[in-house]
C-alpha cells in the first residue's frame, strides 16, 4: 500500500512538472511575442524622435514653410507672373463693378467732399447728435 501511495504521488508530481513546463513554454512563447513587439515599437520611436529633431532644427520650419507652402518673407521682393488671360479676366470684371457715381471728373475740385446741405463740406447739423437718454428717435 506504501508503494501505491508512493508512486501516486511520483506521478501525480511528474503530471504537475508536465503541465508547470507546458505552462513556462506558453509563456516563454507570450513573452517573446511582447518582446518583439517592444522593439518594432521602440524603432518607431527612434524614428519618430528623429522627425521631432529634424523638425526642431533651426531653419527647418522656414525651409518647410518656403518649400511646401510657397510663403515668403514679407520683406522679400517676390515676383508674380500674371497670364494674360487672367488679366483679361481681372479687367473685365473691375469694369463690370466700376461705380461712375464715385470716379472723380476731370477738372473737379477733390478737396471737399458734399456731406451736407449746401456743399458747405461740413456734416448736417443733428446728424451726429447723440441718442436721446429716454430711449426715443427724436432729440
Amino acid at each position: 500500500m506504501f508503494a501505491l501511495l508512493v508512486s501516486l504521488v511520483v506521478l501525480a508530481s511528474l503530471f504537475s512538472l508536465a503541465v508547470f513546463h507546458t505552462w513556462m513554454a506558453e509563456t516563454q512563447f507570450e513573452l517573446d511575442d511582447v518582446e518583439g513587439q517592444l522593439a518594432v515599437q521602440r524603432g518607431r520611436l527612434a524614428d519618430l524622435e528623429f522627425q521631432v529633431e529634424r523638425y526642431n532644427a533651426p531653419g527647418s520650419v522656414e525651409g518647410l514653410a518656403r518649400g511646401q507652402l510657397g510663403m515668403v518673407d514679407p520683406g522679400e521682393p517676390r515676383d508674380i507672373l500674371i497670364s494674360a488671360d487672367l488679366m483679361a479676366e481681372i479687367g473685365a470684371a473691375e469694369a463690370a463693378y466700376r461705380r461712375p457715381d464715385l470716379e472723380t471728373v476731370p477738372g473737379a475740385d477733390t478737396t471737399t467732399a458734399d456731406v451736407g446741405p449746401g456743399s458747405s463740406g461740413q456734416p448736417d447739423p443733428g446728424e451726429y447728435d447723440t441718442p436721446n437718454p429716454t430711449g426715443g428717435d427724436t432729440p
